[in-house]
C-alpha cells in the first residue's frame, strides 16, 4: 500500500514504505515560511496598493478569550487560538452544540457517533492525538468546567479553541490535550431587545444496511452450509415458499428494518431570547426547548404510554452583570438545564442488536394466533422488543451557578484590579420505568419426508406476559465546587503596555462511587508585553497539583513563552498584496493528569475459586492485581509552535500554523518487559513518549458588491503522531513493532486472495488459525517460514481513532435579503476496521446477512471479483480476525449542511416593529462520498443510525 507524506507547500510525496517516512523538519518549514512571505512583500511592494490606515480596526481589536477571566486584542495575540461566532453557531440545528462544530476551527477535528440525539456526543480532538491515555480535551463554560452537550447554541457567545502551549500553559496539569473556551451571550448598552425563533425538522436515518430477504437468506444459507461441508438446511420446496410468500407464517419474509422503524422522525426547537439594560443591569436570558422524536415505528400498541425513543431539552440560562460602583462589577450566571430520554423497557442497543441480527426467515412478527412471534435459536423479535417490554425514562438535572466580582484597585496602585469567582455546579440522573416481559410463541412444523408439504404444526410458548412493573433509581451525580482569585496589573508608558495577572484555582469534584473525588489547585502567572504595537511577548507560568497522583508526584510546573510580530506595521512595510502580517512562535509546557486513581497501589481482585467439603461447594477467592506503581506522575507535553496571520486585499483573511508536540510520561504496560516466571501483573509505567506535530491552515474570503456579498471558507489540518517509546515487549520482526507507528494504528494479515482449490491450500504456506477451505482468506507469509501466523501481521493503513486529515469548505451568498451558505467536512487517512456481524460478518451465530455481504462473497462462479471470503454458518478465526480485506478506507467528503434562506427588508418590518426577520430551510448530511457506501463511514458498528435532518424556521427580533 502506498502512502503520502504531505510537505510544504503543499504536494505529496509518495513512499513505498510507511516506515521510512521521515519526520517532519520544523527549522525547514520555518525558514520557508517566512521567505516566502518576505519574497511575497518586496515583489509587490513597488506600489502601494492599499493604505495601511484602511485596515479594518476591528480585525486587530476583537477580544480573545484566553480564560481566567484574561482577554487579548487579537492583534496583540502570539498564541495559537482559534475562533468562532454565534453569528456561525446559530446556523446548525444541532441539539449537542459539539455537532455544530464540524470544520468550523482549523485544528479541531469533530467526529460524529450515531445514537440518536440522546447520546450523539461527537469525539473531539484538538490537534489530534498525542497520548495513547485518555486524549479528552478541556472545555470550560465561562471560565468552568462543564459539559458542552448540556448548553444550546443559542446561549452561546464564542467558542474558542486553545491549540498551543502559549494559551494552555496556565491549565497545566488539564491543558495538554487542548482547551475549548464556551462563553455564554451577555447583557449590553445598546437597549433592550428580544428574540424569538422557531425551528421543525424532518430526520431520516443517514444510512442503513439492507438485508437480504427470505428467500435470498436461504440460498445464502444453504450456500454457506454447503461451503462447511453441510447438508442444506432448506429443500427447494422450502425455498418456493420463501419465494412465493404463500406460508407466511411458516415461511415467512419480514423486513425487520422496515417493521421496527419508520421512514422519518421529527424534532422541534423552540427559542426566547431576551438581552438589555435596565437601569445600569445588563441582562441576557433565555428559554430553549428542544424535542426529538426517534424512528421506532410500532410504538403506539399500548393504552396510556408509547414506546418512542424521544428526547426532550429544556434550557434556561440568565446573565447579569452590575456595576455596584464605577469601580466595582458583579457579573452572576446561572444556568439550568433539564433533560429527560425515553425509550422501550428493552432498551435502544438490545433493539438494535436485534434488527441486525434476526434473519427475515426466522419467524414472523406475529402468528396465525396472534401471539409474538419467536425462537429460542434466534435473538428476541425486535418488533416486540419495541411494543412489549414496557418503557424506561432517564432524567438529567442539572444547575450550574458562578459569580465574578471584579474591582478596581487603583487606590493601592494605578492599574491594579482584582477579581474573585466561585462556582457550584451540580447534575443528577435518575431512572425510573415500567418495564414488562412479553410471551411468544414458535411454530414447529412436521413435513412429509417425500412431498416436503406440512403436515402437522405444534405451537410452544416461551417466555411470560407480565404486567407492568416500577422501578427507579439513582444513577450518576456530581457537583462541583471551584473558587478563582486573581489580582491584574496593567501599565501604560509611552511606547510599551504590560498586562499582568497573578492566578489562584482550586477545583473539587465528587462523583458517585468510589476514588471519584478530584481535587486540583493551581496557582498561575501571565504577562504580556506590547512594543510600539507591533512587538509583543508573552510568559506563562503555572504551578499545578492533584489528588489523582500519589504523594510526592502531585505537583508540576508548566512554563510557556512566545512572541508575536506585527510585521506589516513597520515602517518599511509596503504591500499591494498584504493589509496585515504578523507572526508567532511559542514554547511551553503543559500537563495531563487523566490517569486512573490509586494505580500507586496493589488492589486485591477476584480469582478463581476452590471446591470444599462433601458437597463440593464452590467458593471463590481472591489475589493480588497488577503491581502498584509509587512513582506515576503526570504527562508532560512540549509544544512549540510557528504561526502566520494574515489579511490580503482587505478581503482574505488567511492563517497558517507549524507544530510539534513531544508527550512523555504516559503511562503504559510494563507485562511485556517481564517474564511470566514473575507470577503477577506488573503495574503502568510512565515511559511512554509520543511525537505529534502537523499543520494547519484557514481561509477567509468575504466581500460585498452593492447589494451582492458571498463568502468562501476553508480549513485543513494535518496531524501526524508517532510513537517513540511504549515499554513494547520483545518482537522478532520490525514490521511487528508498534514502537514507531501512530497511536491506534491499525495491524493485520495482508490478504494475497483467496484459496481457489485444495491443490492451493496444499501449496501454499499452512495457515495456523483454524482449517482452511476454498473461499477462505490466504495471506502472505511475511517472514517466510513455511506458516501463517501472529508472526505475519503488519500495520495497514492508518489509525483507527481519528484521522490525520481534516478539511472543511464553505460558501455562502447573499443578495438583497435571499442568501444561501453551504458546508462540505471531509477526512482522509483515516482505517475503519468492518467487524459488524450481518453486515459484513454475517449468518455466523444464526445471524442475518445483508445484500452486500451476499454479493461480494466469494463462489466457485465469481472467484475473479470477490471481495469476502466464502460465505459460512461457523466461527471461522482464519476469515473473521484483522486484514486489510476487512480494514477500510475511512476516509469521507459530507455535504454537512446547507441552508437557503430569506431575511425581510427593513422597510417592511418597520411597520410591525421588527428589526430582523428571517426565514429559512436548512438540511443537514444529505450526502456523503466514501469507500464504505452501506453504513456511515463515522458509525460502522450496531447502532441506532446517524440521521440527515431537513428543517424549517424562522427567527424574529424585536
Amino acid at each position: 500500500m502506498e502512502h503520502y507524506r504531505w510537505r510544504v507547500p503543499f504536494y505529496a510525496v509518495k513512499t513505498k514504505n510507511y516506515n521510512e517516512m521521515k519526520k517532519y523538519n520544523n527549522i525547514r518549514y520555518s525558514i520557508f515560511w517566512i521567505v516566502l512571505l518576505l519574497a511575497a512583500c518586496n515583489v509587490f511592494g513597488q506600489q502601494k496598493m492599499i493604505p495601511k490606515d484602511t485596515i479594518i480596526q476591528s480585525e486587530k481589536d476583537d477580544l480573545i478569550q484566553l480564560g481566567f477571566g484574561l482577554k487579548r486584542e487579537k492583534g496583540e495575540l502570539s498564541a495559537a487560538v482559534g475562533i468562532i461566532k454565534s453569528s456561525d453557531i446559530i446556523k446548525s440545528s444541532a441539539i449537542n452544540p459539539a455537532n455544530a462544530l464540524f470544520g468550523k476551527i482549523p485544528g479541531l477535528a469533530v467526529m460524529e457517533n450515531g445514537g440518536g440525539s440522546w447520546r450523539n456526543d461527537p469525539d473531539l480532538f484538538i490537534r489530534g492525538t498525542g497520548t495513547s491515555g485518555d486524549a479528552s480535551i478541556l472545555v470550560l463554560v465561562d471560565g468552568f468546567e462543564r459539559p458542552i452537550s448540556s448548553l444550546s447554541i443559542h446561549e452561546i457567545e464564542s467558542i474558542e479553541v486553545l491549540k498551543d502551549a502559549a494559551a494552555l500553559a496556565m491549565f497545566g496539569l488539564r491543558g495538554a490535550n487542548g482547551v475549548l473556551l464556551v462563553t455564554t451571550k451577555r447583557g449590553n448598552d445598546q437597549g433592550q431587545s428580544v428574540s424569538l425563533s422557531y425551528e421543525h425538522g424532518i430526520t431520516r436515518a443517514f444510512r442503513l444496511p439492507e438485508f437480504q430477504n427470505s428467500y435470498d437468506y436461504a440460498v445464502s444459507m444453504n450456500q454457506a452450509r454447503s461451503n462447511d461441508g453441510l447438508s442444506p438446511l432448506y429443500s427447494s420446496n422450502e425455498l418456493n415458499l420463501f419465494k412465493s410468500g404463500n406460508s407466511p407464517y411458516f415461511y415467512p419474509n419480514v423486513d425487520w428494518i422496515n417493521e421496527s422503524l419508520r421512514d422519518y422522525g421529527n424534532m422541534d426547537n423552540w427559542n426566547a431570547s431576551f438581552q438589555g439594560n435596565i437601569k445600569g443591569i445588563r441582562y441576557f436570558s433565555m428559554l430553549n426547548y428542544q424535542t426529538d422524536k426517534g424512528l421506532l415505528g410500532p410504538v403506539g400498541e399500548n393504552k396510556g404510554y408509547d414506546t418512542q425513543l424521544s428526547f426532550n431539552k429544556f434550557n434556561l440560562r440568565t446573565n447579569i452583570d452590575v456595576d455596584l460602583t464605577k469601580s466595582t462589577n458583579l457579573s452572576v450566571n446561572l444556568g439550568g438545564y433539564l433533560r429527560e430520554s425515553q425509550s422501550p423497557g428493552n432498551g435502544q442497543d438490545n433493539i438494535m442488536y436485534s434488527l441486525f441480527s434476526v434473519p427475515s426467515a426466522a419467524f414472523p412478527v406475529k402468528t396465525y394466533n396472534n401471539n409474538w412471534g419467536g425462537s429460542s435459536a434466534y435473538v428476541a423479535n425486535p418488533v416486540a422488543q419495541i411494543s412489549a417490554s414496557g418503557y424506561g425514562i432517564q432524567y438529567v438535572r442539572e444547575l450550574f451557578v458562578d459569580g465574578r466580582l471584579e474591582q478596581e484597585l487603583d487606590f493601592i496602585l494605578d492599574g491594579l484590579s482584582g477579581e474573585l469567582a466561585m462556582s457550584y455546579d451540580n447534575s443528577a440522573t435518575f431512572m425510573e420505568g415500567k418495564i414488562k416481559q412479553f410471551e411468544y410463541e414458535t411454530l414447529d412444523i412436521t413435513k412429509d419426508p417425500d412431498s416436503g408439504n406440512i403436515t402437522d404444526t405444534t405451537s410452544n410458548f416461551f417466555g411470560e406476559d407480565t404486567e407492568l412493573s416500577y422501578y427507579h433509581f439513582l444513577g450518576s451525580q456530581w457537583r462541583r465546587a471551584t473558587f478563582e482569585g486573581n489580582l491584574k496589573y496593567s501599565y501604560d508608558w509611552g511606547n510599551s503596555k504590560l498586562n499582568s495577572a497573578l492566578i489562584f484555582q482550586q477545583d473539587n469534584m465528587v462523583r458517585t462511587g468510589q476514588f471519584n473525588t478530584f481535587i486540583r489547585r493551581m496557582i498561575a502567572l501571565n504577562a504580556h508585553y506590547s512594543l510600539r504595537g507591533k512587538y509583543f511577548a508573552d510568559l506563562s507560568m503555572s504551578y499545578n497539583g492533584t489528588n489523582i497522583l500519589p504523594d510526592g508526584q502531585r505537583f508540576g510546573m508548566f512554563p510557556a513563552v512566545s512572541f508575536a510580530w506585527n510585521l506589516s506595521d513597520e515602517d518599511w512595510f509596503d504591500s499591494r498584496m498584504f493589509n496585515y502580517i504578523k507572526l508567532r512562535t511559542s514554547w511551553g509546557l503543559a500537563g495531563n493528569d487523566l490517569i486512573p486513581q490509586n494505580i500507586n497501589t496493589t488492589k486485591i481482585i477476584g480469582a478463581a475459586g476452590y471446591y470444599f467439603t462433601s458437597n463440593n461447594n464452590y467458593i471463590s477467592g481472591f489475589k493480588e492485581g497488577a503491581l502498584g506503581n509509587a512513582d506515576v506522575t503526570y504527562e508532560t507535553s512540549n509544544k512549540v509552535n510557528l504561526g502566520i496571520d494574515a489579511k490580503m486585499f482587505e478581503k482574505l483573511d488567511l492563517t497558517v500554523d507549524l507544530f510539534y508536540d513531544r508527550r512523555k510520561n504516559i503511562l503504559v504496560e510494563s507485562s511485556g518487559l517481564t517474564s511470566e516466571v514473575f507470577g503477577n501483573s506488573t503495574g503502568l509505567t510512565n515511559t511512554g513518549i509520543i511525537e505529534n506535530k502537523g499543520l494547519e491552515l484557514g481561509l477567509n474570503l468575504e466581500d460585498k458588491i452593492g447589494d451582492f456579498g458571498y463568502f468562501i471558507n476553508g480549513q485543513l489540518s494535518f496531524v501526524r503522531n508517532k510513537i517513540i517509546e511504549m515499554g513494547e515487549e520483545y518482537r522478532p520482526y520490525e514490521y511487528l513493532k508498534r514502537t514507531g507507528r501512530s497511536v491506534g494504528q491499525a495491524f493485520g494479515l495482508e490478504a494475497i486472495g483467496f484459496f481457489e482449490d485444495e491443490a492451493d491450500i496444499q501449496s501454499s504456506p499452512k495457515q495456523l488459525f483454524s482449517i482452511v477451505k476454498p473461499g477462505d482468506i490466504k495471506y502472505k507469509d511475511q517472514n517466510d517460514d513455511g506458516v501463517v501466523d501472529e508472526y505475519d501481521i503488519k500495520p495497514i493503513g492508518y489509525n483507527t481513532i481519528n484521522p490525520e486529515l481534516y478539511f472543511s469548505a464553505s460558501i455562502g451568498a447573499e443578495y438583497k435579503g435571499f442568501g444561501f451558505d453551504a458546508l462540505f467536512q471531509g477526512a482522509a487517512n483515516q482505517t475503519q476496521y468492518l467487524n459488524t456481524p450481518s453486515v459484513f460478518w454475517p449468518l455466523r451465530g444464526y445471524t442475518t446477512i445483508s445484500e452486500s455481504a451476499a454479493d461480494k462473497s466469494w463462489t466457485i462462479d465469481n472467484k475473479s471479483s470477490a471481495v469476502y471470503p466464502r460465505l459460512t454458518t461457523q466461527e471461522n478465526a482464519n476469515n473473521y480476525r484483522p486484514n486489510d480485506i476487512w480494514f477500510k478506507n475511512g476516509g469521507y467528503l459530507k455535504l454537512r449542511s446547507v441552508e437557503l434562506f430569506y431575511n425581510l427588508p427593513h422597510s417592511l418590518l418597520s411597520n410591525f416593529k421588527l428589526s430582523e426577520m428571517q426565514l429559512y430551510l436548512r438540511a443537514t448530511n444529505l450526502f456523503s462520498v466514501d469507500d464504505i457506501k452501506v453504513v456511515d463511514p463515522e458509525s460502522v458498528g450496531v447502532g441506532y443510525p446517524t440521521t440527515k435532518l431537513f428543517s424549517i424556521g424562522t427567527k424574529i427580533d424585536f
